[in-house]
C-alpha cells in the first residue's frame, strides 16, 4: 500500500520521514513505527504533509509533497471515442478492449451473496449481525476493492500509454451522470445493464487521467463540442452527416461513400476538428484547405472577435 516517494534520505515532518533503501520505509516517530514501503514517485521534492486514513479496513499513508511534475510526450496527436463495447478506439484504426473486471466478479459476487441471504442480516434496533455475515459481508468487500482497484491502475496505464507519444489529445464531451442514469419503464434491466458496463470502463476517470497527464506534459486536451460536431454521424472525408442506428457499427456515408467503423471514424473527426478549430472557428464546415469561406463563417468571426 505504502509507495517509496525516492530512494535518498529525507528529513522528518510532522514526526514522519523516510529512510534511504531498495524497498524503504516510512517511520512514525510518535508511534514508534517503521512500515515498508514499495515504488517510488515519478518526480520527487519538499514533503509538506502526511497522512495517515483507514479504508475497507486498510491502512493507507498519503505523502504530499512540493514538486514540479515532469513527464515525457511525444508529437504525434491523436482522437479518441469511448465506447462500453470497445474501451476506447483511436483515429489510428486501433481498439483498446473494456476490461470487464466487473462482469468478469459478478459470479463470485453471486455466490458470496446466497451466502450471506442464508446468514443473520442486521435489523434496526432489533437485532445484530451474526459473526458469519459479517464475514461474508467482508469477502464481498474485498472483491469488490479488488474491482476497484484493477479499474484505477488500468485507467492509469492507458492514459500513460495514450500520453507518452501524443501531445494533442481530442475526445468528446460526454455527460456520464446523464447517461448513467436510472433507467424507467419497460426497459429498464436493459438500462442498468448497460450503466454497468459504461461504469465498468471508467470513462469518466479515464478521460480525468489522460486530461492531467497530457497537460502535465505540455502538451494540448481538447474536448469537441457534441452536439454541435456530432462526431458519430459525421463523415471525415465530406463532412457531412448521415442519420445512423445504435445497432449500426459502420459507417457509410451516402454522399461519398467513404465506408469505415463507426468509432474510428468518430475518432478522426474529432481529430480533424482539433486540428482545424482555429481555421473554423468552431463551425462545423468543412475543413478543406481550399475553402476560402463564406458569409456564415465571416459572421461567426466577427461575433467571435465582439
Amino acid at each position: 500500500m505504502l509507495r517509496n516517494p525516492h530512494p535518498l534520505r529525507q528529513q522528518g515532518w510532522g514526526g514522519c520521514q523516510t529512510n534511504m533503501g531498495v524497498n524503504g520505509y516510512l517511520e512514525l516517530r510518535d508511534l514508534k513505527l517503521s512500515i515498508p514501503m514499495r515504488g517510488r514517485a515519478r518526480t520527487w521534492g519538499k514533503p509538506t504533509t502526511c497522512t495517515i486514513f483507514l479504508s475497507n479496513n486498510k491502512w493507507y499513508a498519503s505523502i504530499t509533497v512540493n514538486c514540479v511534475p515532469e513527464r515525457q510526450t511525444g508529437t504525434e496527436a491523436i482522437g479518441l471515442d469511448f465506447g462500453c463495447k470497445v474501451a476506447i478506439a483511436t483515429s489510428n484504426g486501433e481498439f483498446i478492449e473494456a476490461p470487464k473486471f466487473q462482469a468478469k466478479a459478478a459470479q463470485k459476487v453471486k455466490q458470496l451473496s446466497k451466502q450471506l441471504r442464508r446468514k443473520r442480516r442486521p435489523e434496526k434496533r432489533k437485532t445484530r449481525a451474526s459473526r458469519r455475515w459479517l464475514q461474508a459481508q467482508t469477502l464481498i468487500s474485498k472483491v469488490r476493492r479488488k474491482v476497484a482497484n484493477q479499474r484505477h491502475d488500468w485507467s492509469h496505464k492507458v492514459a500513460a500509454q495514450i500520453v507518452s507519444s501524443n501531445s494533442l489529445v481530442a475526445t468528446e464531451k460526454l455527460n456520464l451522470k446523464d447517461m448513467t442514469r436510472k433507467g424507467k419503464g419497460k426497459r429498464k434491466r436493459q438500462k442498468a445493464g448497460l450503466n454497468r458496463s459504461l461504469l465498468d470502463v471508467a470513462i469518466g476517470m479515464t478521460k480525468d487521467a489522460i486530461k492531467y497527464k497530457v497537460i502535465e506534459a505540455g502538451g494540448v486536451y481538447l474536448e469537441a463540442p457534441t452536439q454541435k460536431l456530432k462526431p458519430t454521424q459525421r463523415c471525415v472525408k465530406c463532412w457531412q452527416t448521415t442519420k445512423k442506428t445504435l445497432s449500426g457499427s459502420v459507417h457509410i456515408c451516402k454522399h461519398c461513400e467513404h465506408q469505415e467503423d463507426r468509432d474510428i471514424n468518430a475518432a478522426q473527426v474529432m481529430l480533424t476538428w482539433a486540428r482545424g478549430q482555429e481555421l473554423s472557428s468552431l463551425d462545423v464546415e468543412p475543413p478543406s484547405s481550399t475553402n476560402c469561406g463564406n458569409m456564415r463563417q465571416l459572421g461567426a468571426l466577427k461575433r467571435q472577435k465582439t
